[in-house]
């Protein structure tokens, strides 16, 4: 579990007891994402934070400082942790290590109200798609971080952001913004 409080706990479940805790974090939003290959839960924090840490013990892996608000669980792509966060920006770290492989950055022109969360990054073959604060989302090659396609849902109102999740449905990436409007895409 990742609470609000700042801590990561494993519990076990049938004996209704506490197996492990780590502290000393201010907050995290958003589940804990569990790599099925390996030992190793991935959780961002509200204060930028990004820990890896082994599922069975407890043991913090490592620690990777993102800047900004992780509201959205990251993405699992392989050997890279994609996360997402509230300064319209994504980052693909090493599973392992934590080392930064690339990073992508939406310039949001103009001061605008926006809805606090994020949409969990979406695996679509060789690409990472995400929605952004302005309404856009966005392809981006998964090995590089660089762009592939963009497109936006909103038409500037108040808020226009894309919080949450894209979804492959058939051969089309579906997407929604804050407005209600959802679209789908041709990736």
């Amino acid at each position: 579990i990742a609470s609000g409080e700042g801590s990561l706990i494993a519990y076990n479940v049938p004996e209704l007891r506490m197996v492990w805790r780590l502290d000393g974090y201010e907050g995290f939003e958003a589940s804990v994402l569990i790599d099925p290959t390996s030992d190793a839960l991935y959780a961002g924090s509200i204060n930028g934070k990004v820990v890896s840490v082994n599922r069975r013990t407890g043991k913090l892996i490592w620690e990777q400082e993102v800047t900004g608000r992780n509201s959205a669980q990251p993405t699992l792509d392989g050997e890279r942790l994609v996360i997402a966060n509230s300064r319209d920006r994504l980052v693909a770290l090493d599973k392992k290590d934590g080392h930064w492989l690339w990073e992508y950055r939406r310039t949001i022109l103009g001061k605008k109200a926006t809805v606090r969360g994020l949409g969990k990054p979406v695996v679509q073959g060789d690409r990472i798609i995400a929605g952004f604060s302005d309404a856009t989302v966005v392809a981006l090659d998964r090995s590089t971080g660089k762009r592939i396609w963009e497109t936006r849902l909103g038409d500037r109102r108040r808020f226009e952001d894309v919080d949450g999740a894209p979804v492959e449905a058939g051969a089309l990436i579906w997407a929604a913004d804050f407005e209600g409007r959802l679209v789908g895409l041709d990736p």
